[in-house]
């Protein structure tokens, strides 16, 4: 659970013109101290931030504010490994990012394009999701939009994609689970055809489907098509549903989402 974080922090700015306090996001994030537990505010000006950014554990109660999903972007390029391929990562407490467009640039035909592999309760809300291979994108085979995992099916973690869009020029499959216990949620969404008509895929786990839970609800575009999805994709009830893709109900059980500093 996420401990409560106190009002009137510090307010930080990043320009890349040196009109701030600092020009890369990273400086400005390694400067708030450990075991902060005042609400710091990170806000960052328009442009590319070519830069890996990375939220400690021992670091909370960060917002991290861009200038919009058209304006504000982090891009950086890893590949090899599923744990340091990230743009962005956070294990802190109190995170909160808006505004911010992240990108993963590389651009090579071995692209194995995948999103977040943490464990904890993830929302990802009114966002665009583009997978794209850029110039060798007829090299490319496919991509993952997402690769989760759990430890236990006691584990609260999983992802929820809720309002958001699913689009670009590399064929790829909604999820692939990370190990056991992998759980995902697409709700509300528009899903283009860069989608595979089986949605999601084993890969090398494929002993593993029967303690996954990947679950697609109201979805619309041609990709959301279920008509050819894998027999291993779990449904549920909309009141069972509901327990997941309300950010009430599961990703703020304590409410932190609304004492946080920005609507």
């Amino acid at each position: 659970m996420a401990f409560d974080c106190t009002p009137n922090g510090q307010t930080i700015s990043v320009d890349q013109s040196g009109k701030g306090n600092y020009v890369k996001i990273q400086d400005a994030i390694d400067s708030v101290s450990i075991g902060n537990n005042q609400w710091i505010t990170i806000n960052i000006s328009s442009g590319n931030f070519m830069e890996k950014v990375t939220i400690e554990k021992e670091k909370s109660c960060i917002v991290l504010q861009g200038g919009g999903l058209k304006s504000t972007y982090i891009k950086w390029g890893d590949h090899y490994d599923t744990l340091t391929s990230y743009t962005f990562s956070t294990e802190g407490e109190n995170i909160v990012v808006k505004g911010i467009t992240f990108v993963n640039t590389y651009d090579a035909p071995n692209l194995v394009a995948e999103g977040p592999n943490v464990s904890q309760a993830v929302a990802v809300l009114r966002c665009s999701i583009r997978a794209n291979a850029g110039k060798f994108s007829s090299k490319v085979g496919y991509g993952f939009i997402t690769a989760h995992r759990r430890n236990s099916d006691k584990d609260p973690g999983g992802f929820v994609f809720k309002y958001c869009t699913f689009g670009g020029n590399l064929k790829s499959y909604l999820g692939r689970p990370w190990g056991a216990f992998a759980r995902v949620f697409v709700y509300s969404s528009y899903i283009s055809d860069i989608i595979f008509p089986e949605g999601w895929f084993a890969g090398n786990h494929p002993n593993e489907t029967e303690s996954t839970t990947f679950v697609e609800s109201n979805n619309s575009g041609p990709g959301a098509n279920s008509k050819y999805r894998v027999a291993w994709r779990k449904t549920m009830t909309d009141r069972d549903l509901l327990k997941f893709v309300d950010t009430a109900t599961w990703i703020s059980q304590d409410g932190w989402l609304k004492k946080m500093p920005i609507s």
